[in-house]
């Protein structure tokens, strides 16, 4: 019990010495004069500002980037249509040279096969009807086509008949 009453008591000082602590310690309160109210309202009013004008800044910021952003937005697509110009230009001009591949391809195989019929004439017909039944059919045709008629009509006589009437229909088609 004794106990109890000591620590009861030892409470109470450190209680009343902690309330004296915190009332002494405090700032007293301060009164404002009027030019002290204004000058608190000048502060206000400059930090409103301030936080308006930054505002502003930040708000001008992003317009400009916008403004970046669409130029260069602009860069691109007038990039993408000189692009475009030019890949429709290679485009007529792959057409162009692939005409032109085909039309010296198509005078290439006219001289070759104008000069194999030359060759196939003055062989005997029945080897020259062997070489040209193994050749690809518009090969043959072409090549037949440019022989003389008696000398063709031999060489088509000494084929496989079969190979003869294949020639001779694909010849009517043309």
């Amino acid at each position: 019990m004794k106990q109890a009453i000591f620590y009861g008591g030892a409470f109470a000082v450190i209680l009343t010495i902690m309330t004296v602590l915190v009332v002494y310690t405090q700032p007293k309160p301060v009164k404002l004069t009027a030019a002290d109210s204004t000058a608190i309202a000048d502060s206000v009013a400059k930090a409103k500002t301030a936080a308006l004008a930054d505002e502003q800044r930040k708000k001008n910021a992003a317009a400009q980037e916008q403004n970046r952003q669409l130029h260069e937005l602009d860069s691109l697509k007038s990039t993408l249509a000189q692009v475009s110009q030019a890949n429709a230009q290679l485009s007529e001009e792959k057409k162009q040279t692939q005409h032109l591949a085909q039309t010296q391809h198509g005078k290439r195989f006219e001289k070759m096969t104008k000069e194999m019929a030359e060759i196939y004439e003055n062989m005997p017909p029945p080897e020259a009807a062997m070489i040209i039944s193994n050749l690809k059919n518009d090969v043959a045709i072409s090549v037949i086509s440019k022989m003389k008629k008696r000398q063709a009509a031999k060489v088509m006589a000494a084929m496989e008949p079969f190979k003869a009437i294949e020639l001779s229909q694909l010849m009517t088609k043309l």
